[in-house]
This record gives C-alpha cells, sequence and structure tokens, in this order.
C-alpha cells in the first residue's frame, strides 16, 4: 500500500475525531493552541494505537485468513464507511429537529471526557488494523502516518468549531466513510484481478 494511500486512509480514519474536535471547539469558552494540540495530540495516539492492537490480535491467525484477505478488507472497510455515512445522516437529521443550543452552554473537557472521545472516535481504526494484516501492510509506518494524519487534520478542527456550525462536523463523516469504501473496494479489486 503507497504512502498516500495510508495518508487517505488516515484522513478517512480522523473524521470522526475531526467531527469531535469541532464540536470541542465549539463547546469550550476559551481555545488555545495547548488545547488545541491536546486534544489533537490525544486523537492522533489513539488512532495509531488502535490499528497496532487490531493488526498484532488478527496476525497470530494470517495463515488462515489468507485466502479471504480481500473479502475481510472489503466487508470490514465497507462496513465502518456506511456506518460512519448513517451516522453521520442521523446526526444531521437530530440537529435539524433540535434548537441550537444557547451561547451560554460550555464546558470544561475534562481528561476523563477526552480519553472517551479518544476511544470512541478510534475504535473503527482498530478494525482497520485487521484489515491492514490482510494486505501485509507495516503497521508502524501506517499507525505512524494515521496518527500524524489526525494530528494534523483535528489541529486546525478545534479552532474551526469555535467559527462554523455542527453541520461542517458531521458533513466530514460522510466524506471519511465514502474514502473508507473507496479504499475497501479498490483493495478488492487489486486482490481480485491485478
Amino acid at each position: 500500500m503507497p504512502i498516500w494511500e495510508i495518508i487517505l486512509l488516515g484522513l478517512a480514519l480522523s473524521m470522526d475525531a475531526f467531527a469531535v474536535s469541532i464540536s470541542d471547539g465549539m463547546s469550550m469558552p476559551r481555545i488555545s493552541i495547548p488545547h488545541a494540540l491536546t486534544i489533537s495530540g490525544t486523537f492522533g495516539i489513539y488512532q495509531a494505537i488502535m490499528p497496532t492492537i487490531g493488526y498484532f490480535c488478527c496476525s497470530f491467525f494470517q495463515k488462515q485468513i489468507e485466502s479471504i484477505d480481500h473479502w475481510i478488507a472489503l466487508i470490514l472497510l465497507c462496513f465502518l464507511g456506511i456506518k460512519a455515512i448513517i451516522d453521520s445522516i442521523k446526526e444531521i437529521k437530530t440537529h435539524k429537529d433540535e434548537s441550537s443550543p444557547s451561547e451560554n452552554s460550555v464546558y470544561t473537557l475534562t481528561f476523563k471526557t477526552l480519553m472517551i472521545q479518544g476511544i470512541a472516535t478510534s475504535i473503527d481504526a482498530l478494525a482497520v488494523g485487521i484489515s491492514l494484516v490482510a494486505i501485509a501492510v507495516p503497521i508502524y509506518k501506517a499507525a505512524l502516518i494515521i496518527g500524524c494524519t489526525t494530528c494534523i487534520v483535528c489541529t486546525p478542527a478545534v479552532f474551526l468549531g469555535k467559527h462554523t456550525g455542527v453541520l461542517l462536523g458531521e458533513k466530514a463523516q460522510i466524506v471519511g466513510g465514502s474514502i473508507l469504501i473507496a479504499i475497501g473496494i479498490k483493495i478488492f479489486i487489486e486482490h481480485m484481478w491485478f
């Protein structure tokens, strides 16, 4: 898998964290560079750790799954992509039905909340790590690129959250889901016919 594909994969995986970063930026009373770096760094670390865990858990069974690895990658990535798109559409509908929050409804982002957000936004990266075994991608390189991509994407998202509405973050998940589906289809086609 070329580096540009891993970067695209990192971008796709970072869309949930991007949306949450925007939400965090919208919800916090003040945003500083250390705040933004803490949020984006947390998401980047989780996005790097989770595919590594998935990769090593699955690598024990590599011999057994070599004949169906492209199917596994296709199913996992398409499932995650479709789920991201459906969740995003549901969020958009929910926010259309609710009234917008008042400007006084802000919160302080705690360490515990940030850790929960990090886990929640990186669960799909665990499944992607499983699919990376199927296509024999060096996990340390992939994890580093995915983590850095997420950190780079999320840092400005925190500041963007102070100046934009919720819909941008929700639409970002649709883009991320579409990229996951496209990568899954590409992997399947390459393994079936090339």
